[in-house]
């Protein structure tokens, strides 16, 4: 295998490494987006249930 070809297969496996990063940050992306809608969808939740509900989560410690 000359110089050249070494330096082709370099590169495709370099791409490939790129490629693959690219998805994983792609796939991180969505599941943020996903897990963001679900907090908002919370949120809109707690705020339908109200006053007593809120009361009711300032009594619990979170350390615990």
């Amino acid at each position: 295998m000359n110089v050249e070809e070494r330096m082709e297969l370099r590169m495709e496996r370099m791409m490939g490494s790129i490629e693959a990063h690219d998805k994983q940050i792609e796939d991180l992306i969505v599941a943020a987006v996903k897990q963001q809608e679900s907090i908002q969808q919370l949120q809109e939740s707690l705020k339908l249930l109200g006053k007593p509900w809120q009361a009711y989560l300032s009594t619990i410690d979170p350390r615990q």
